[in-house]
């Protein structure tokens, strides 16, 4: 559930920045978690963090677009899941998940090994208050696809994409509502790609601005990181309840890397 006082506070701080310029959102980040708006593991303007064998950077952003070619899920749907089989045998936290795992989808922006995870109220994963599933929080927020609330909302897609080394699985939310917003814009689209070849991970956000001055523009009212999923366990946390710097970024996780002087490549 969130937080009145939070977004209020949030709304009144960014009307007074620019999103986009870097020093000033910088500054802003920490006037808010210097009053306690903000908890956060990672300023919104790091390049370079590692921790429990994962290293994160910012990359130059891309994106590959599967709305014309991937298979639709979750259309319509909130607070739910949908299971795909993996299409290879991944490593995510030194576990081996075969082609029988289930990868459950959550509209919430999360992926979780094994078992659904649908919640809808994001969490730090520094500090989990119960064990959830192993998961990657692409975009951890209480997203929708209910065209009744959000008439142009679409679906999730996946698809496999490449071959040999270059295989890789896209999932993307595509014109994901957000719960809670009201703005012109209101939907947002963003991907994640595993990655057959060294297990790698990356994060593209297309398009994060949910209405001008929001709080949860850029993410700033989500988790994006991975986590095995036990409290206090292995995990690296990218931002929670922080925005990015800009509305379009790409973020590679790269597993056995831990040195944050040495960034993490994707394809």
């Amino acid at each position: 559930m969130r937080v009145t006082l939070k977004r209020s506070l949030m709304s009144i701080a960014l009307s007074l920045f620019t999103i986009g310029n870097l020093s000033s959102f910088t500054a802003l980040t920490a006037v808010l978690a210097g009053i306690g708006i903000l908890s956060t593991l990672q300023s919104a303007s790091a390049q370079t963090i590692s921790g429990d064998g994962y290293t994160a950077t910012r990359l130059t952003y891309s994106f590959e677009d599967i709305s014309s070619t991937g298979t639709g899920i979750l259309a319509n749907q909130d607070n739910n899941t949908s299971s795909i089989k993996l299409p290879f045998v991944f490593r995510f936290f030194n576990v081996n998940y075969n082609t029988q795992t289930d990868l459950f989808i959550s509209t919430n922006g999360l992926l979780s090994f094994g078992s659904a995870y649908p919640n809808a109220n994001n969490e730090s994963l520094t500090s989990l208050s119960t064990p959830i599933p192993p998961t990657i929080a692409v975009l951890w927020d209480d997203l929708t696809f209910n065209t009744a609330t959000n008439p142009d909302a679409n679906r999730v897609y996946y698809q496999t994409l490449g071959s040999g080394n270059s295989e890789r699985l896209v999932i993307q939310w595509d014109k994901a509502g957000v719960v809670g917003e009201t703005g012109t814009n209101k939907l947002i689209t963003f991907q994640a790609i595993l990655y057959k070849n060294d297990d790698k991970i990356r994060f593209n956000y297309l398009d994060t601005l949910v209405s001008p001055g929001s709080p949860a523009n850029a993410a700033g009212l989500a988790t994006v990181g991975i986590s095995h999923g036990q409290v206090g366990g292995q995990r690296l946390q990218w931002s929670y309840n922080t925005p990015f710097s800009s509305y379009q970024t790409s973020i590679c996780f790269n597993r056995g890397v831990t040195n944050p002087a040495t960034p993490a490549t994707c394809p």
